[in-house]
């Protein structure tokens, strides 16, 4: 959930730098677009008074594309969701929404990282049909993954 909001946010801070090229699509992409908005909305009011999440925030800004900025921008999103289990029920609704709003061409992109892989590691896990033009992109990052542990860049169930 937390790769997925990542790389919608990534998505929305290039749309935003005009870095994409402005799509033809009308009322979808718009409905996308505002939608892209209000996560960022309501990621920097979750952030509001946490120094170190406004500075990721600020970075990942600047720099959507680069990894840095993501991994430190994730992390702190992990870390303000860890203390409001609230947040994680309403990020999922925006991720879900979003899924289901996103037009055909998107890239969706997901890192896990983690010294030690006891269990199960995704980058990027995504189910329901792809449009053409999508791009899914995961890379799952481990120091040692242990007996019995896997992790895998890109999970993708087709759905139905």
């Amino acid at each position: 959930m937390i790769a997925l909001a990542v790389g919608f946010l990534e998505a929305f801070f290039a749309r935003r730098a005009g870095k994409l090229l402005d799509q033809a699509g009308g009322a979808a992409y718009k409905a996308f677009d505002d939608k892209l908005s209000a996560l960022y909305g309501w990621v920097r009011q979750k952030f509001t008074g946490k120094d170190s999440a406004e500075r990721a925030l600020r970075m990942f800004e600047k720099d959507p594309g680069d990894e840095d900025p993501r991994d430190a921008f994730a992390e702190a999103l992990k870390s303000v969701l860890d203390s409001d289990p609230q947040s994680q029920g309403q990020l999922g609704q925006f991720v879900d929404e979003l899924k289901k709003l996103r037009p055909a061409g998107v890239t969706i992109r997901g890192l896990a990282q983690a010294d030690k892989v006891a269990g199960q590691q995704t980058g990027v896990s995504v189910e329901g049909k792809l449009a053409a033009g999508d791009t899914v992109e995961g890379t799952a990052k481990a120091g040692t993954v242990e007996a019995g542990g896997s992790q895998a860049g890109v999970s993708y169930r087709p759905g139905t």
